[in-house]
């Protein structure tokens, strides 16, 4: 059967979908086939993001069981029936039907194929087996995209693209700076609340993140962390690479509150709570919130107020949010 291909050069990208469902293994003659390819940095997603340091970039690649979605009309959605990608790659070609000839058509990645109908993407209220530092969980959690393609007009059968994503991103790294609450202390769980929409299924070809037309919706994610056999500690210092996870909320102007909740030998069963001041969460963004759950004596929380870098909330620490990172296109600022 003849197939439509979308061909990606990869630069960069945040999300992860993998499936072995409606997987092309097959190599077709491009001469005959429609090629769609990605303007400069594409989008893609991976399980873990590489090299992501606080406020800076990452390497993405592609991976087998990816799937996009051409938009059609209201109702209809047309995906992708397989690509290329045998493993993690930094270019892939993803196979459409035969016969889509228009000048432009709009694309959306909407997260893992088990979670989408091809119109909703998903933001669970609840949210389980998150591996600290891995994006693996964002393909059932949020995870979308949105792109135009437009036929090259001086080449018959060449779109060409480029992919934005479309929430915002938080990188949350909970620490303790106090020696007797942090020692071999054990994050569970972490909830993030809004005074917003931050739940729900949204179709977001049609009506974006628009709560008028969103399902499901509530003001909360309650996101666990895997099992103890990937223990997630509390450090004195920041220590991303071991205690941190990803969430993709809808954009907006949120007050956030972040909610810890860790097990401590010392102490037992706890949770801190700490409020982030009213700000903007842009689309294609990621925040990074660095949660100190200390409590100090004689100490007292301050909201963090919306700004550029925020500087601080205490006792002693509190909450550090960092300078969004919006990537057009790619990772890096």
């Amino acid at each position: 059967m003849n197939k439509i291909i979308l061909s990606f050069a990869l630069a960069a990208g945040l999300f992860m979908s993998c499936s072995s469902n409606d997987i092309d293994t097959t190599q077709p003659d491009e001469g005959n086939r429609t090629t769609f390819v990605a303007e400069g940095n594409a989008i893609t997603r991976n399980n873990y993001i590489l090299n992501h340091a606080v406020g800076g970039g990452a390497q993405p690649c592609w991976q087998p069981g990816d799937k996009l979605w051409i938009y059609i009309n209201p109702t209809w959605r047309i995906g992708s029936l397989g690509n290329n990608a045998t493993d993690v790659t930094q270019r892939a070609k993803f196979y459409f039907q035969a016969g889509l000839n228009e000048p432009s058509y709009r694309l959306h990645y909407l997260g893992h194929s088990s979670t989408t109908d091809g119109i909703h993407v998903p933001f669970p209220a609840q949210q389980w087996n998150i591996l600290h530092n891995s994006t693996h969980h964002l393909q059932f959690t949020g995870d979308c995209a949105e792109a135009i393609a437009t036929r090259n007009p001086n080449k018959a059968g060449i779109y060409t693209m480029k992919f934005t994503r479309l929430p915002a991103y938080l990188y949350i790294i909970p620490y303790c700076s106090e020696l007797f609450r942090a020692n071999y202390s054990v994050v569970k769980r972490i909830i993030v609340r809004s005074n917003q929409l931050i739940s729900g299924s949204f179709d977001v070809a049609q009506h974006g993140f628009d709560a008028t037309y969103a399902s499901s919706t509530g003001n909360s994610l309650d996101c666990y962390f895997a099992g103890t056999e990937t223990a997630t500690y509390l450090y004195l210092t920041p220590n991303p690479t071991q205690t941190s996870m990803y969430v993709a909320i809808p954009p907006g102007y949120h007050n956030l509150t972040i909610e810890v909740y860790y097990t401590s030998p010392n102490l037992g069963e706890q949770m801190t709570s700490r409020t982030v001041g009213p700000r903007w969460y842009y689309t294609n963004t990621m925040t990074d919130l660095l949660i100190d759950v200390a409590e100090h004596l004689g100490g007292y929380h301050n909201n963090i107020n919306a700004g550029a870098t925020i500087a601080t909330a205490k006792k002693t620490r509190g909450v550090e949010a960092v300078v969004d990172t919006t990537w057009n296109g790619t990772f890096d600022r």
